[in-house]
C-alpha cells in the first residue's frame, strides 16, 4: 500500500511541476478536539481546470514532531461575483515518523479568497486517520497561496 501511495504522491508532484497554472501554499494551524498540537504546512498543486485542483501537501507537528506527505484531490467551484471558491478535499497519505503504521487518508474542506490573481488566503479543515480508524485528527489552519 505504501508504493501505491509514494506512486500517487509521484505522480501528483510530477503533474503539479509541469504545469502552468501551478501553485504554492504555506500555512499554519492547530489540531482540534483538545489536542492543542500546532502545525506548519507546505502544498505544491496545480489547476487542472477551473473546478479541480490536485496538491502535494506536506505538514509538520511542531509539538509531536511528525511528518506527514499527503495527495490531495480538490474539487471547487467559485462562487460567482465574487472572490470566494470553497472545495472539499479527498486525500491519501503516510506518516514518515511512523512508516510501520497504516497509510492515512483524508478528507476536508476550505474557502479560499482571491486577494489578487497571483495570491490567495486559503482557510481549510481536514479529518486525517489510519486505515485502522484508530488515529483519528482533525486539524484546522490558514495559509498564503501563490499562483504563478
Amino acid at each position: 500500500m505504501n508504493k501505491v501511495i509514494g506512486g500517487l504522491l509521484g505522480v501528483m508532484i510530477s503533474t503539479s511541476v509541469m504545469a502552468a497554472d501551478m501553485y504554492v501554499t504555506g500555512s499554519a494551524g492547530t489540531a482540534m478536539a483538545g489536542r492543542g498540537d500546532t502545525n506548519v504546512g507546505l502544498a505544491v498543486g496545480v489547476e487542472l481546470g477551473k473546478n479541480l485542483r490536485v496538491e502535494s501537501a506536506y505538514t509538520y507537528d511542531v509539538d509531536n514532531k511528525e511528518n506527514t506527505l499527503f495527495g490531495h484531490f480538490v474539487p471547487q467551484a467559485r462562487i460567482p461575483g465574487t472572490t470566494l471558491t470553497p472545495y472539499v478535499l479527498v486525500g491519501v497519505g503516510v506518516n514518515f515518523d511512523q512508516m510501520n503504521e497504516k497509510p492515512l487518508w483524508a478528507v476536508g474542506g476550505g474557502l479560499r479568497v482571491e486577494i489578487s490573481k497571483s495570491l490567495d488566503v486559503d482557510f481549510r479543515y481536514r479529518l486525517t486517520d489510519n486505515m485502522d480508524k484508530n488515529d483519528r485528527r482533525e486539524y484546522v489552519s490558514a495559509g498564503l497561496s501563490y499562483k504563478f
